[in-house]
C-alpha cells in the first residue's frame, strides 16, 4: 500500500506537470512574439534562462544543508514555480511586458524547476525500486505525453479563438492562469508522497575526480557526447517555432497541430518501449534515436507543406521520446544515489550553457539573413550537419551502430 500510494501520487504529479507544460511552457516563445518582441529574443528565451537553473543546481548541496529535506526542496520549488505564471498572465491581460521583465520571469521559472532536480532524483530513487523503474517510467512518460497532447490541443484552440477576435493576448492570459493552477495541483500530490526518515545527503566530488568520470567512465563519455550533440541541436531547435509563425505565417491552430504531431509520436513510442526496452539495450536505443534526430532539420528544408511536415514531426517525436526516456533511465540507474546529484548538476549546468551558446549562434545566423526563408533553411542544414559531425566524432559510436543493427532494434521502430 505504501509503495502503491507513492507511485500513484507520483503519476498524478507528473500528469499535472505535463498539463502545465502543454498550456504554458510550450507557448513562451509564441507569447513573446505576440508581445512584439524580436525573433532573436524569442529564440533566446527558450534556452538562455535555463543557465540560471543550471547554476542553481550547483548549489544543491548547500540548499539541502539549509533545508534538510529533499521533499521540502521540491515542494517549495514547485510552489514558487507556479507563482511565476502570475506576472505572465498579468502582462498578457494588460498587453504589455518588457523583454527584460519577461526574461527575468522565465529565468526564475527555470531556476526553480532545474534547481530542484537533484533533490527530486535522490528522493524518487529512494522510493521507486530498481526492478520496476523501466516499466514504471515508460507508463509514466506515456501518460505525461497524453496529458501534454490534450493540453497543447486545447491551448492552441483557445489561442486561435481569441486571435480571430483580434485579442490573442487574452488567450495567453487564460493559458497562464490555468498553467499556474495545474502546477499548484502538483504541489498537493508531491506533499502526499513519502520521504525516508534519514534521506541521502547530496554528496560532493572534487574536480579531479569529476574530470576523470567524464573522460574515462562509460556514463561520463555518454554525457560528454550528449553535450556536444545538444550544442548542434540547439543551433536550430529554438527557431522552428519562430519559423512557423513568422516565415510560414501559420495560425495558432496549424502551429499547434504540428506541435501535436511530435507529441503523438512520443505517445506511440512509449507503448513500444514499454515492451522493448530493457536495462541491457538502453544504450542502443539512445544512440539509435540520436542518428534519427540528426536528420530532422534537413527534412524541414524539403517542403513547406503541412502534409509533409506533420509526419516529419511525428517521427521527430518518436525519436525524442526514445532519447528522453533512455537518457533519463541511464542517468537514474547507472549513477549511484550518492554521486548522482553532483554529477548531474555539473552536467546540467554545462548543458544549459551549451544550449545557450548554440541558440545564440543560430540567432546570429538568422539575423545575418534577416530571418528570411533562405536564412532558416541555411540554419537547418547547418544544424543537421553539425549533429552528424558530433555523431561521427564520438569514439566508439560506429560500434554502437553495429550493436543496434545486430540486435535488430531498427525493426520495432
Amino acid at each position: 500500500m505504501y509503495l502503491s500510494n507513492a507511485l500513484r501520487f507520483n503519476i498524478r504529479d507528473a500528469i499535472f506537470y505535463s498539463l502545465m507544460v502543454g498550456f504554458g511552457e510550450v507557448y513562451f516563445s509564441a507569447y513573446s512574439l505576440a508581445l512584439g518582441h524580436s525573433v532573436f529574443f524569442a529564440g533566446m528565451l527558450t534556452t538562455a534562462p535555463l543557465i540560471f537553473g543550471g547554476a542553481l543546481q550547483l548549489l544543491s548541496p548547500q540548499i539541502y544543508h539549509w533545508i534538510g529535506s529533499h521533499k521540502k526542496i521540491v515542494v517549495i520549488g514547485v510552489l514558487f514555480q507556479a507563482l511565476c505564471f502570475a506576472p505572465l498572465a498579468i502582462g498578457a491581460f494588460f498587453g504589455k511586458l518588457s523583454e527584460p521583465f519577461l526574461f527575468i520571469t522565465i529565468s526564475l521559472y527555470w531556476a526553480l524547476f532545474l534547481g530542484l532536480g537533484p533533490s527530486w532524483n535522490v528522493w524518487q530513487k529512494s522510493i521507486i525500486p530498481e526492478h520496476i523503474r523501466t516499466r514504471f517510467f515508460s507508463d509514466r512518460t506515456m501518460l505525461m505525453a497524453v496529458a501534454n497532447f490534450l493540453a497543447i490541443l486545447l491551448g492552441g484552440t483557445i489561442l486561435d479563438h481569441y486571435k480571430k477576435f483580434e485579442h490573442p493576448l487574452t488567450g495567453f492570459a487564460i493559458l497562464f492562469l490555468v498553467s499556474g493552477f495545474f502546477r499548484l495541483c502538483s504541489v498537493h500530490y508531491l506533499k502526499r508522497q513519502p520521504e525516508e526518515r534519514d534521506p541521502t545527503p547530496l554528496g560532493s566530488i572534487n574536480k579531479k575526480e569529476l574530470f576523470a568520470i567524464f573522460s574515462s567512465h562509460k556514463m561520463g563519455k555518454t554525457l560528454l557526447f550528449i553535450l556536444i550533440f545538444r550544442f548542434a541541436v540547439f543551433v536550430s531547435a529554438p527557431y522552428f517555432g519562430t519559423y512557423m509563425l513568422k516565415v510560414m505565417k501559420l495560425d495558432y491552430f496549424s502551429f499547434t497541430i504540428i506541435v501535436l504531431s511530435s507529441v503523438l509520436g512520443r505517445v506511440v513510442i512509449m507503448r513500444i518501449l514499454k515492451h522493448s526496452l530493457t536495462k541491457h539495450n538502453t544504450h542502443r536505443f539512445l544512440f539509435l534515436s540520436v542518428v534519427l534526430i540528426a536528420m530532422n532539420p534537413f527534412l524541414w528544408t524539403l517542403t513547406q507543406k503541412l502534409s509533409f511536415i506533420m509526419p516529419i514531426e511525428f517521427i521527430s517525436g518518436v525519436c525524442w521520446g526514445i532519447f528522453d526516456l533512455t537518457f533519463f533511465l541511464l542517468t537514474f540507474n547507472e549513477i549511484s544515489k550518492e554521486r548522482q546529484p553532483v554529477i548531474l548538476s555539473t552536467y546540467n549546468f554545462i548543458n544549459t550553457i551549451v544550449m545557450g551558446v548554440g541558440t545564440f549562434i543560430g540567432g546570429t545566423i538568422l539575423n545575418a539573413f534577416g530571418n528570411s526563408y533562405h536564412g532558416n533553411m541555411t540554419l537547418f542544414l547547418i544544424s543537421s550537419c553539425a549533429r552528424a559531425a558530433a555523431i561521427l566524432a564520438f569514439p566508439g559510436f560506429l560500434l554502437k551502430l553495429q550493436e543496434v543493427k545486430k540486435a535488430g532494434l531498427l525493426r520495432p521502430l
